[in-house]
C-alpha cells in the first residue's frame, strides 16, 4: 500500500513538472530554422477589446504602447523591426516547397491585443487578525517588581477598499513573407495586483519572453 501511495505521489510530482516546463511555451514550425531570421516587419496591431466592462478598464492608447514595446524588445534581441501598420497588409500567393526559403532572413509579425488595461478588485471590509506584544508586571516576596512579554493575538477592522489589477493577454504571430506560412506563434497572458498600468514591466517581460523562445540563439 505504502509502495502504491509513494508512486503515485511521484507521478503526480513528474507531471506538475513537466506541465510546469511545457507551460506558456511558443509554436514554431517543424520545417523552418529561425535562427536566421534578422529582421521583423510589423504589419498589423488588431486590438479586440471590447466594450469597456463595469470592472474592467481598458487602455485607450494599448496599439501605440504594444508598438513602442516590440520596438524596443526587437532591438534588445540585436532584432531589426520596422513599423509598417500604415501600409496595407501584404498579399500572399502559393508557392511550391521546393522553393521556399525555410531559413528566412526577414518574418512578418502581427499582434492581438485580447486584453490590456486593468480591472478594480474590491475588498469587503472585514477584521483580520494581527500580533502584538503584551508586557506583564508582578511583584515578588521581597516587593521587587518584575515583568514578561508575550505575543498575543488580536483582531482589528479593516474598512472595505479598492485596489487595481492590471491584465494584459497578447498573441504574437510570425510569418513567412513569400507565402505567409505561420511559423511562429507565442500566447502571453499576465496580471499583477495594484498595478494599473500592462505597458512597462509586465509587457517588456512578455515580449523578452516571445523574442527568447523563438529566436533563441
Amino acid at each position: 500500500m505504502k509502495k502504491s501511495v509513494l508512486f503515485l505521489l511521484t507521478f503526480i510530482m513528474l507531471l506538475c513538472v513537466s506541465i510546469s516546463c511545457f507551460a506558456n511555451q511558443p509554436y514554431k514550425h517543424p520545417d523552418y530554422n529561425l535562427r536566421t531570421v534578422k529582421e521583423i516587419h510589423i504589419t498589423q496591431i488588431d486590438n479586440l477589446e471590447g466594450e469597456p466592462a463595469r470592472y474592467f478598464k481598458s487602455d485607450e492608447h494599448a496599439e501605440t504602447k504594444v508598438l513602442a514595446a516590440v520596438l524596443q524588445a526587437a532591438g534588445k534581441q540585436k532584432l531589426i523591426a520596422t513599423d509598417e501598420t500604415q501600409k496595407p497588409l501584404p498579399e500572399y500567393h502559393n508557392v511550391k516547397t521546393s522553393q521556399k526559403n525555410l531559413a528566412p532572413r526577414d518574418l512578418e509579425m502581427r499582434v492581438t491585443i485580447n486584453h490590456f488595461g486593468y480591472r478594480t478588485i474590491r475588498v469587503p471590509g472585514h477584521f483580520e487578525d494581527y500580533t502584538t506584544q503584551e508586557t506583564h508586571y508582578y511583584y515578588d516576596k521581597d516587593g521587587k517588581r518584575h515583568y514578561w512579554t508575550e505575543d498575543v493575538v488580536r483582531q482589528r477592522w479593516v474598512p472595505e477598499s479598492f485596489h487595481p489589477y492590471a491584465q494584459l493577454s497578447l498573441i504574437y504571430n510570425f510569418y513567412d513573407l513569400s507565402d505567409g506560412t505561420l511559423v511562429a506563434s507565442f500566447s502571453d497572458s499576465r496580471n499583477r495586483e495594484y498595478e494599473n498600468a500592462p505597458a512597462g514591466g509586465m509587457l517588456n517581460r512578455s515580449l523578452k519572453d516571445c523574442f527568447k523562445k523563438i529566436f533563441r540563439k
